[in-house]
């Protein structure tokens, strides 16, 4: 096999996993990101439901 090929594609692996390492590095902020919408939708739905049970107390 031709060794500038080897290399060529050990250069393009090594960028494949660094892109991969990257992905996985930004994912725990994700996960915060996400779950802090859902905190915030939480938060909107128990407002809604108290606005709600009053409505149907009177």
């Amino acid at each position: 096999m031709d060794p500038q090929f080897i290399a060529s594609q050990l250069k393009n692996f090594e960028t494949f996993v660094t892109n991969i390492a990257t992905l996985f590095e930004g994912f725990p902020q994700l996960i915060k990101q996400l779950a802090g919408l859902f905190n915030n939708g939480a938060e909107g739905w128990g407002k809604a439901w108290e606005s709600t049970k009053k409505i149907f107390e009177n």
